[in-house]
């Protein structure tokens, strides 16, 4: 019995009333609880009234034989273990007995009363083990219905594989979730799974080292499927000593979900470090193709006076060429609801075509059909409600709408129509800025010079009459009238400061030779301007622009740099336009990543604005290079509002 519980009761049925008392003594000596019965219907009565951990029972009653005694208790669900007492030579009918479940038998001889004990309690422990083994078997079952309940409950793949990759066992939530017919799955071997090489390979090395070290491996890999290619995280856990146990979860929506995020991330770095659409443009649909699996972007602008879309940017793949597609896109022009750019247009949302081939409303069929095009989608540049602009993106696939990737690009749509309204934002506030130091300048030109050239003849007439007089002051009004006259100088310097180029097109060379003067005269170096040409700039901003950068450039040298030789040199070679500036200075550092002054930003800036290109390199031995440049027509760009 276990420790700590109540003795055992014994009932002894047997009509030998000595014999009775003589049992029931032995079995108190041991530490039992007895009852005795002398006729089965005296055991019945007991039965009725108490319980009996163990029935000692004599086949042959007087008033009815032992087996019936178990048949009636059998018939009332009473059922008692109980051990068998016959008489010698009755031996045969106790093992008739011991079939129906006696848990032992008892031979009335000399040798009775000795072993009784022995034999009760070795039947009362195995009555034990057995009730401790049926409730340890039911704990079991709970156990595993319960296990089987969170398992079946689990999305999670799990398989059971031997060292040597056989799959011993699965559990699948669907059929449709493996790669194999379920009912070819147990006894194949890994390596002879659908699974793609690569993930058999890693798998059998991941299986290898789970057993040898004990450690938990995981990867991930990738599995083309019916419904198309899905993403697994497989972790693998030995679970023996020569098995594994494989959780293989489904992460295609998280990779699908890190994948968006990365490329939006992206087009967002793309808008962050370029200074206009037309830089960002690029990035932004190389971005999308190589990320996502498109074989040609366009971006389409809405031409405000003519309010039509045209093309003024295609991206695909090196070695992919789609001339035919190409010729046709480049001069078109789309209306409102004509076309995929015009549809997106029209309808101010995002629009996916599976196969332009087949699509009523695609306006070049039978050039993508050419080309071998056939998915499309294209999604909206917004302003709040207006439309800036549409990205359009061409698949050699036959592609399905995806809700999310849709979602996504009109994320990003209203991040681009963002960010031309700020920066459209910033060149007015930098237009306005300059001219207010242009109205500031000729303020200072024709006001203030005037009144101090005004003070300085009067200074002049009154050192004229004090010197008629032979008076002292006479030196002191000289100085006046001197230091009057410096002060007219430097505002007329502050005035071309500000002012610098005049609305003629040679106003950037005569302005910049000014500056080379002016460079020289204040700070003592040599600074030289060289043309070899006239070079005519007859767009006043674009040649502000380039005043103002060479202005930055030769600050930067002879303030940081410490150089004691600029050269400032304007050039017009194949209808470009190049201003370089030049100097002998400490140089630029290795990387300018470090640099994070806001004047070379702001070249940058000037030089995105009006269409041109800003280099910044080392000179050889020492020395810093700024070299801009830009196409003749810069202007021409300007056209597009999100440009």
């Amino acid at each position: 019995m276990a420790e700590n519980s109540p003795p055992a009761t014994i009932l002894v049925v047997d009509d030998d009333q000595g014999l009775l008392r003589l049992i029931l003594k032995s079995l108190r000596r041991e530490g039992y609880q007895t009852a005795g019965a002398v006729s089965g219907q005296e055991a019945m009565a007991w039965l009725n009234r108490n319980r009996a951990d163990l029935l000692l029972l004599d086949l042959k009653l007087p008033d009815m034989p032992g087996q019936q005694i178990i048949n009636k208790l059998a018939e009332f669900n009473q059922r008692v273990p109980f051990i068998v007492i016959t008489g010698q030579g009755d031996e045969r009918a106790a093992v008739e007995v011991m079939k129906q479940g006696a848990v032992d038998y008892l031979v009335k001889d000399r040798e009775f009363l000795e072993f009784m004990p022995a034999v009760v309690g070795r039947s009362l422990a195995r009555l034990e083990n057995t009730r401790r083994l049926a409730v340890a078997e039911e704990a079991l079952r709970k156990n595993e219905a319960k296990y089987r309940a969170l398992l079946n409950a689990m999305p999670d793949l799990m398989f059971r594989l031997n060292r040597a990759g056989d799959y011993l066992d699965f559990h699948a939530e669907r059929a449709a979730d493996l790669a194999m017919p379920s009912a070819e799955i147990i006894g194949t071997n890994i390596r002879n799974s659908p699974l793609p090489p690569a993930a058999i390979h890693t798998s059998v090395v991941a299986i290898q080292q789970a057993l040898e070290t004990g450690e938990m491996q995981s990867f991930e890999y990738s599995l083309p499927m019916p419904a198309g290619p899905r993403d697994y995280e497989a972790r693998v856990v030995a679970s023996g000593k020569d098995e594994v146990v494989v959780i293989v979860r489904n992460i295609t929506e998280r990779k699908r979900a890190e994948l968006r995020q990365s490329v939006q991330d992206a087009a967002s770095r793309a808008l962050a470090e370029s200074a206009t659409l037309a830089e960002a443009a690029p990035r932004i649909l190389r971005v999308f193709c190589e990320r996502l699996g498109w074989d040609l972007g366009e971006l389409w602008s809405v031409d405000p006076e003519s309010q039509l879309l045209r093309c003024v940017e295609t991206w695909h793949p090196p070695g992919i060429s789609f001339a035919q597609f190409s010729a046709v896109i480049r001069p078109a022009t789309f209306a409102p609801g004509i076309g995929l750019p015009g549809r997106v247009w029209a309808e101010g949302k995002s629009i996916w075509v599976p196969d332009v081939v087949c699509d009523a409303h695609f306006c070049r069929p039978a050039e993508a059909a050419r080309e071998g095009l056939h998915g499309a989608f294209g999604f909206p540049v917004l302003l709040g409600p207006d439309v800036l602009g549409v990205i359009t993106y061409f698949s050699r696939e036959i592609r399905k709408p995806d809700r999310d990737l849709l979602e996504m690009f009109s994320a990003v749509g209203s991040q681009i129509g963002q960010f031309i309204e700020r920066k459209r934002l910033e060149k007015e506030i930098l237009h306005i800025s300059e001219l207010e130091q242009k109205r500031i300048g000729h303020d200072l030109h024709d006001g203030l010079c005037q009144h101090l050239a005004g003070i300085e003849f009067m200074s002049q007439v009154l050192q004229q009459k004090l010197a008629a007089k032979s008076r002292a002051e006479t030196a002191s009004a000289a100085e006046i009238a001197r230091l009057v006259r410096q002060a007219i100088s430097q505002t007329r310097d502050l005035a071309r400061g500000l002012s610098p180029v005049v609305l003629e097109s040679e106003g950037l060379m005569s302005a910049l030779e000014e500056l080379a003067a002016r460079t020289e005269q204040v700070f003592k170096i040599d600074c030289v301007f060289q043309c070899d040409a006239p070079v005519l700039v007859h767009d006043n901003t674009v040649a502000t622009h380039l005043y103002r950068i060479a202005q930055e450039a030769v600050g930067n040298a002879v303030k940081h740099g410490q150089a004691r030789r600029v050269t400032l040199t304007l050039a017009s070679p194949s209808e470009c336009v190049i201003l370089a500036v030049r100097d002998n200075g400490a140089g630029m550092p290795e990387t300018l990543a470090n640099v994070k002054g806001m004047g070379l930003r702001i070249m940058h800036y000037r030089a995105a604005i009006i269409g041109a290109s800003l280099a910044i390199q080392k000179e050889p031995g020492n020395g810093t290079a700024v070299i801009c440049s830009l196409r003749s027509k810069p202007a021409e760009s300007s056209l597009s509002p999100m440009i």
